[in-house]
């Protein structure tokens, strides 16, 4: 048998022995291990094979070794291991596997009969399939899933379902709403339809998330990698930054048009129609080259969106995976500029609105809309500080290398991020009174044709007859004196020195404070 100091060899074949007991084989060429290496050194304790180039370790490597008690397989180029490759190491109860970057799945029975006391590796499923855990078992610990579930927390996996379902059906009405029904204010109708849009992918997201935590429940370890690393992680992880960063988008240029209009409504500089199809085009377009970028193959991205069960890339921990600083910027630096723009602005609105009505008068009725007007925008800002400074003070925090607690930062990601894209549909359009204004009409519209449907069957025959016969008389004498009637108008007016006709006004975004009073409800 060869000694290990001249084992320069590329790989240990079967007919090779190593001698010397306890003898340290780190750092040298290894690169395969075969099977019965070690075939005959029942005797040997402690083996460190650490730094080797080793790629495999066949079928029943480490065959023989039944004396060993320590394993040390740190820092290794592992891709592969086989089968039964631990068999006949009766002895084991410490292995070392971490430093193994990729080594991504291992045999569900690759553990069996071994008494392992601790293991050492880099994914938690190494873990789930040696059964073992806590202070036996040293693993980066996934921040949302279990062995068994996708989302460890049953509670936070309700919560994602009832959030998903909102965020989905409310803003998937709030699109049919707006598609259907005409407003006066096409620019802020045209921006609230594209923030639904927005908020419906979340939803989208939401439920895919919930689904596949369903689909896995009870064998989840098994699948985690597998999982991470397929493409409906992927487009989840795209569809969640799209969906969060157009929302932020298109909610300052919100703020920044309703600022424009209250503050400055003689300036002329409120957003036209074809300036809002330009916005929406270039905050769509910012929005999907932000997501797109880690999914181009770029070394510097890696597995961006593949970091968590729920293929989110926020960065609100410690450590520092691949293109930690690129999510710091999406996630915090860009989003904390637009909830201070937001911040600032409404504040200015609030200022300039409760001064207008001390200068129109000081009634209970001037008073109850300040305060009115004053509740709703509180309630809006309020809501975005809930939902965005705990993720900014959480990752800010990451930064200087605090911890938050696990359960903090599952709940932030995926309950907090979420919720949102399941209140602005309420926020924007279901609470407006132009809303239920419209709701109301159309209720009355509906009564209406269901009583005169009722009336008309009810009715007997001949007085059916008669009504059509009055109506029908009616509508020609109408048809007859209108245009007479209308001339006469025309005459007179002119006769007057006014215009036969006037151009109809429409009702600008920039109009005057005292008849933009509900402009903060988002007209319908």
């Amino acid at each position: 048998m060869e000694s290990a100091r001249y084992l320069f060899t590329s790989c240990v074949s079967k007919n090779e022995r190593i001698s010397a007991a306890n003898e340290k084989l780190s750092n040298n060429l290894l690169k395969i291990i075969r099977s019965n290496t070690f075939d005959g050194l029942f005797s040997l304790e402690h083996l460190k094979l650490d730094g080797n180039p080793v790629t495999l370790i066949e079928t029943a490597g480490f065959h023989g070794l039944r004396k060993l008690r320590e394993l040390n397989l740190t820092n290794l180029d592992l891709e592969t291991i086989h089968d039964n490759a631990f068999s006949g190491m009766d002895t084991l109860q410490r292995l070392y596997l971490d430093r193994n970057a990729n080594l991504y799945r291992l045999p569900l029975d690759i553990f069996e009969n071994l008494p392992l006391e601790f293991l050492k590796a880099d994914r938690f499923e190494f873990c789930c399939i040696a059964k073992l855990s806590g202070a036996n078992c040293s693993a980066p610990k996934d921040l949302f899933s279990s062995c068994n579930d996708l989302m460890a927390n049953e509670t936070l996996g309700i919560s994602i379902w009832i959030l998903g379902c909102i965020a989905l059906f409310g803003n998937g009405f709030v699109l049919i709403w707006r598609l259907k029904t005409k407003s006066e204010s096409r620019v802020h109708s045209l921006l609230l339809l594209n923030l639904a849009l927005s908020d419906f992918m979340m939803g989208v997201y939401m439920v895919v998330i919930g689904s596949v935590d369903k689909y896995y429940r009870g064998k989840y370890f098994i699948y985690n990698e597998e999982w991470k690393r397929s493409h409906l992680c992927q487009f989840c992880g795209f569809l969640s930054t799209v969906s969060c960063e157009a929302s932020v988008f298109i909610l300052t240029t919100m703020t920044v048009d309703r600022y424009v209009a209250i503050v400055h409504p003689l300036r002329n500089l409120c957003l036209k129609i074809s300036g809002a199809y330009k916005a929406l085009i270039s905050i769509w377009l910012l929005a999907f080259i932000l997501a797109f970028l880690p999914l181009t193959g770029i070394k510097y991205f890696k597995d961006f969106y593949g970091r968590s069960g729920v293929c989110l890339p926020l960065h609100l921990t410690a450590e520092k995976p691949a293109g930690w600083e690129y999510s710091v910027f999406v996630f915090l630096v860009l989003n904390f500029i637009s909830f201070m723009a937001i911040f600032i602005l409404y504040f200015i609105m609030f200022i300039k609105i409760k001064q207008s009505h001390q200068l129109t008068g000081t009634g209970s009725h001037q008073r109850s809309a300040t305060a009115s007007i004053g509740s709703r925008m509180v309630f809006i800002v309020l809501t975005d500080f809930v939902c965005w400074i705990p993720i900014i003070i959480i990752g800010i925090a990451s930064l200087s290398g605090m911890q938050a607690p696990p359960e903090v930062y599952a709940w932030v990601a995926v309950f907090v991020l979420p919720l949102n894209s399941a209140l602005n549909p309420i926020l924007y359009t279901i609470s407006t009174t132009n809303f239920r204004k419209n709701v109301g009409a159309h209720y009355r519209r509906s009564s209406k044709r269901l009583q005169n449907l009722t009336y008309f069957t009810t009715d007997n025959p001949e007085t059916e007859i008669s009504r059509r016969v009055t109506k029908s008389m009616s509508l020609s004498t109408t048809k007859t004196t209108t245009p007479d009637t209308t001339l006469e108008r025309r005459t007179l007016l002119r006769r007057n020195g006014k215009p036969a006709s006037q151009k109809k006004t429409c009702k600008s975004c920039c109009s005057p404070i005292a008849e933009r009073q509900e402009f903060i409800e988002s007209p319908v």
